[in-house]
């Protein structure tokens, strides 16, 4: 198979029995070939087992696991910590990396988000199913809390795009927490047009909630289909320097920033501190610098290729005025 049809579902079942079973009878009824859960039923102090045949991983707590239902797919561990767990999935030549992540709502988030420390967002296509309890108007929230800025700022930080449409309605519905969005997917941003679909699956009759809503998420990477945009392009600006090269360099400089300040806030030996140090001050410059050559050339294009009228001394600026302006007191008439 390849990845233009991988399908999948991801589910969020509160610990519930009903709501577990369903999604594993999903899987079964539609044929799919990867389930992710956060805080999943839990029997004899471990998750659900699902059908024979089918390769469960889960986190070092249990609260989060990917199930791969399809028994053509060999996956591997790429990551494994106490409250995520990240599947090597090799799909043809590509490689895809799927992520079930469950951050309790009471925890400190900056030290759930540092169990991505030593993760590479860059290798490979990431798709990463979470529930991080925390409120954002990018998906769907009225506020924003302190933990919504960290996740949007680590989203930012590591390339993902985020798949969720708010429009559809809450992801979750609950008689004991209400409504809400706390359940997100994304994907690598160089990827996103690779979603073909993403909705909501169907309504579950659970016996602890009321209702229940499940991500669907089909053909994760298929470049030929077009990408299922959450907002109308706004109006091209005439100059633009951002591009991916600098994405990526400012992305690359602030793991490594992140880096250095999580050995210094795990007091780690000296040397390994001052190594971290300079590794990222040097990347810091050579950023800055590239910045500057980026901008420097993209002006220059820009004026060089200006052809619009915007006013008379727009125009004079430019040299785009055919008007004599002789606005200097010229007694001599010379």
């Amino acid at each position: 198979m390849d990845l233009v049809n991988l399908r999948g579902i991801q589910i969020n079942t509160n610990h519930c029995q009903t709501a577990h079973v369903s999604a594993l009878q999903a899987a079964s009824d539609l044929n799919l070939d990867v389930i992710t859960v956060q805080d999943p039923y839990i029997i004899a102090g471990r998750p659900m087992e699902p059908a024979p045949g089918y390769k469960m991983y889960s986190s070092k707590n249990d609260k989060a696991i990917v199930i791969i239902c399809n028994k053509n797919i060999k996956p591997y561990i790429k990551l494994q910590t106490e409250h995520i767990i990240i599947v090597e999935l090799h799909i043809g030549n590509k490689i895809l990396n799927i992520s079930s992540v469950y951050f309790p709502p009471h925890d400190n988030i900056d030290n759930l988000i540092n169990e991505f420390l030593n993760y590479d967002f860059n290798r490979g296509i990431n798709l990463v199913t979470e529930d991080f309890n925390c409120r954002s108007r990018l998906w769907g929230y009225q506020i924003e809390d302190d933990r919504g800025r960290s996740m949007t700022d680590f989203i930012s930080l590591n390339n993902l795009h985020i798949c969720n449409i708010p429009e559809l309605g809450p992801s979750s519905i609950s008689t004991t927490f209400g409504k809400g969005n706390p359940d997100l997917t994304s994907i690598s941003s160089s990827f996103q047009d690779g979603i073909e679909q993403w909705g909501i699956l169907g309504r579950l009759s659970l016996t602890s909630l009321e209702e229940y809503f499940v991500d669907l998420l089909e053909s994760v990477c298929g470049a030929a289909f077009k990408s299922f945009k959450k907002k109308p392009e706004g109006k091209k600006r005439g100059y633009t320097f951002w591009c991916d090269d600098l994405r990526n360099f400012r992305n690359s400089t602030n793991v490594l920033y992140k880096k250095y300040q999580g050995f210094k806030r795990n007091n780690s030996p000296e040397d390994v501190i001052q190594e971290a140090g300079a590794e990222n001050r040097r990347s810091r410059a050579q950023y800055k610098r590239l910045l500057l050559r980026t901008k420097r050339k993209a002006w220059e294009d820009y004026c060089g290729n200006y052809t619009e009228k915007l006013g008379g001394i727009f125009g004079m600026v430019f040299n785009k005025s055919n008007k004599v302006n002789n606005i200097l007191v010229n007694p001599d008439n010379d």
